[in-house]
């Protein structure tokens, strides 16, 4: 429950935050599911881009490292 009242994910409930999430919360079960369905969509999401700036970040440190590995020998003073 406190994950589906914490919005910004801050891991503390401040007044305001507590009563829009009650209020967002208000209602059958139905409102619940969606909200705890909304909270794991953010998760996922955010957990997804932190994999896609990884695999970013790693795929430039790889092309790199290969275009050094294919200049030719009397370059390699230069650089």
């Amino acid at each position: 429950l406190f994950q589906l009242l914490d919005c910004d994910g801050s891991q503390e409930l401040d007044a305001e935050e507590f009563v829009c999430g009650c209020m967002r919360l208000k209602g059958g079960a139905r409102s619940i599911d969606l909200a705890l369905l909304a909270t794991e969509h953010r998760k996922s999401i955010k957990t997804l881009m932190d994999i896609i700036l990884e695999t970013r970040e790693d795929l430039a440190f790889r092309i790199e490292e290969v275009s050094k590995s294919e200049r030719p020998s009397f370059c390699s003073s230069v650089y």
